[in-house]
């Protein structure tokens, strides 16, 4: 006989592997207790603030492929999006919010994929490409060789009103 119920849970919880966990409350059947898997980030990622700088970095207009006047920057829970004049480029944020998580480089490189994928298909003039941003985060160099820092999803610019 089991003497803690949520020992069997977190046991299947530990057992569970999933490319991109998802953050999971399970009710234990006896006892009525909340069990949070042990696999899944519920601490802010080290990521975060080294996009932050790569994002205040990113807003020299300097640093785009194409001659740009000014970049301003527009925020969302999930997401930067910097607007260039004819480009935008959207920068998932290392976050896990549950429902989902863009903590890993290679879940944020998955994402931005699947949106262009997916929105290409009903605004094929808009979604471009997935670009690499390479570099350093002092030098930050948009599709560019080397050691990549982020991804970016590269959409035409359309207005904003």
């Amino acid at each position: 006989m089991i003497k803690d119920p949520t020992h069997a849970m977190r046991l299947r919880c530990q057992m569970r592997t999933a490319e991109y966990p998802v953050r999971r409350r399970r009710r234990a059947a006896q006892g009525g207790r909340n069990v949070v898997c042990s696999d899944m980030a519920t601490e802010p990622p080290d990521d975060l603030p080294t996009q932050r700088a790569l994002i205040a970095r990113l807003r020299d207009p300097s640093l785009y492929p194409a001659p740009v006047a000014s970049v301003s920057l527009q925020e969302t829970h999930i997401s930067w999006v910097l607007l260039t004049g004819q480009c935008a480029y959207k920068i998932k944020k290392a976050v896990n919010l549950g429902f989902l998580d863009f903590t890993t480089l290679p879940a944020r490189r998955h994402f931005c994929e699947q949106e262009l994928r997916l929105n290409r298909r009903l605004a094929p003039a808009i979604y471009l490409d997935v670009v690499a941003i390479t570099g350093t985060v002092g030098k930050p160099v948009i599709g560019g060789g080397g050691p990549i820092l982020e991804y970016a999803v590269r959409m035409r610019e359309f207005p904003q009103d």
